[in-house]
């Protein structure tokens, strides 16, 4: 008799009725839960953020099928949340001194992901989410790093690379 109460006996009985035998005779669980695709997304949470840019992305290869979903997502999410989807993922060396952390405020709109001291290239560098058009290499970024508005650019990732 199973003395466990509630669903922790009804776990355990889950396990015991799924477990198997491997080729060793040795009585293995199986897992509760198979990691990969589900099929036709039954049970993945629903954010119409990042289907978005899933179906930005298919759209932008050609696909005509994703270029479709995409105008449906994009007519029930508002305007503030299409922006925040197709912002990109931009890094970023310091132009002046100073020291780029996690939050601050990109000020051309967008915010600072993460930031540190190189000390190979002895600046500060980082990465933050901007607008599609400032994403690209070169382009002048303005960082509020306490208070105090710091210039940056836009640089190609990797940020650093090791000369041979």
């Amino acid at each position: 008799m199973d003395l466990r109460r509630g669903s922790e006996a009804a776990n355990a009985t889950a396990i015991d009725e799924r477990a198997t035998r491997n080729d060793a005779g040795a009585m293995r669980a199986v897992p509760d839960r198979v990691v990969g695709p589900r099929p036709l997304g039954r049970g993945v949470p629903k954010d119409l953020q990042e289907a978005y840019k899933w179906f930005a992305l298919a759209a932008r290869s050609g696909d005509p099928v994703a270029a479709r979903r995409l105008e449906q997502v994009r007519a029930r999410m508002e305007p503030v949340e299409i922006d925040a989807a197709e912002q990109r993922l931009a890094a970023f060396v310091m132009e002046e001194r100073a020291v780029p952390r996690q939050g601050m405020p990109i000020l051309e709109g967008g915010e600072v992901t993460s930031g540190t001291h190189s000390p190979m290239l002895d600046q500060g560098i980082g990465m933050g989410y901007v607008p599609a058009e400032l994403a690209q290499p070169g382009t002048e970024l303005t960082i509020d790093v306490r208070g105090r508005h710091r210039k940056a650019r836009t640089v190609k990732k990797p940020i650093y690379r090791r000369e041979e």
